[in-house]
């Protein structure tokens, strides 16, 4: 568990790195009934999502970029947490309208440098994952929509030695992945460094 919830993690950080941008917003979503069935949850989570959509771009093509973690409050009641990618201000009135079933709240997300806003935001995430799979095995962690930017990967092997200078590493960890190969599962150690690239 405490491998895929890495996994998770680090997945999700690369997506917002990918799609941060100056009009980034966390989204809060909280209910007034207690529900405690997340899939009661999840169907008016996805109400509210095509609703957002269609008040902001006049369109029910889902144009709307977002990640959402849904968390269990003390009470047992579901509320989603919700990372909104280019989008304009909307008034706190319409979004209680839009929403319809309790509380809401939004903030735009301010991190010190943009180096780090995939950690920010990934930290800020984190308890909702590790719930999220503890809860619903073999379900997504987070939910997403399908027109985020995705990271490019060039995958290469060498036995040599991955030489750069150090001064462009932004951040660095390890973590223990799963590979399937030959019909088992193996572990995998991978080593992650951000790095900056010149523009």
């Amino acid at each position: 568990m405490k491998k895929t919830r890495l996994e998770a993690k680090w997945n999700l950080l690369r997506l917002v790195d990918c799609n941060y941008d100056d009009n980034t917003s966390f989204l809060t979503l909280t209910t007034k009934e207690n529900i405690s069935d997340r899939n009661h949850f999840k169907n008016l989570l996805k109400t509210f999502i095509k609703r957002f959509n269609y008040h902001i771009f006049k369109t029910k093509k889902s144009r709307l970029r977002y990640i959402s973690v849904l968390e269990k409050q003390k009470r047992g009641a579901w509320h989603a947490h919700i990372l909104l990618f280019s989008v304009p201000y909307i008034p706190h009135k319409q979004l209680l309208e839009l929403w319809g079933h309790g509380a809401v709240r939004i903030n735009k997300v301010d991190v010190d440098s943009k180096e780090n806003r995939g950690r920010y935001v990934t930290k800020y995430f984190e308890k909702g994952i590790g719930q999220e799979l503890l809860e619903n095995f073999g379900k997504q962690a987070y939910l997403s929509s399908r027109n985020l930017k995705k990271p490019d990967e060039d995958k290469f092997y060498t036995y040599e030695d991955f030489n750069y200078d150090s001064s462009i590493v932004l951040y660095e960890t390890e973590y223990t992945s799963k590979v399937y190969k030959d019909g088992q599962y193996f572990d995998n150690h991978v080593k992650y460094k951000k790095i900056k690239l010149d523009e």
